[in-house]
């Protein structure tokens, strides 16, 4: 079974393309939640407080007999005011490395209304690994989440000044939506 090396919460990343080495920009320890939207069937108001966008980092070192296997990692969210902890969609990887990484974008993650602790869960094939704790505050200022953009704005703006895009070739999915959104790099 891969060991895990280490698992953070943070605002994004950044993936050097010819040395592939990462780079973590503001490890998530406190945040002040903004308005985001929730998709539908979820047990939160149409819009709920959250943080508009955090990139959970994990790293796994393999064995020998790891090669070939494949893995399911999944992040999930215990947040005040929930019964049931906020699943996000698992990645999968086939182990065919020494060292695998995971990067899992969540643009617009929903965490209810109170303050408190937010521990963010990572699993490996359904067995606990490790969490990552954040202290979530309230914040006054609002947002507004313009769904088919993909994109966050400042309440009473227009599309044509987007303040938090997805990164550029990222696909991803709200918690408890069936549909890949891809955010397309300006290559496309």
């Amino acid at each position: 079974m891969p060991q895990l090396e280490y698992f953070l919460v943070a605002e994004s990343v950044s993936v050097d393309q010819s040395t592939n080495r990462l780079s973590v920009f503001n490890i998530l320890e406190e945040v002040h939640l903004q308005r985001v939207p929730v998709p539908e069937g979820m047990t939160l108001p149409a819009h709920a407080d959250g943080i508009p966008q955090l990139t959970a980092v994990s790293s796994w070192n393999m064995t020998d007999q790891d090669r070939g296997n494949r893995f399911q990692v999944e992040l999930r969210l215990v947040a005040p005011g929930l019964q049931d902890p906020i699943r996000f969609v698992p990645l999968a990887f086939t182990a065919e490395r020494d060292r695998q990484r995971t990067l899992q974008v969540i643009v617009g993650c929903p965490v209810g209304t109170p303050p408190g602790e937010l521990l963010f869960q990572l699993y490996l094939n359904d067995k606990y690994q490790a969490s990552h704790r954040i202290t979530a505050l309230l914040d006054d200022e609002s947002v507004a989440w313009t769904e088919s953009q993909g994109v966050v704005l400042p309440a009473g703006s227009t599309l044509d000044k987007p303040i938090i895009p997805p990164p550029s070739g990222v696909l991803f999915r709200l918690p408890g939506d069936s549909k890949v959104s891809h955010s397309a790099s300006e290559e496309d």
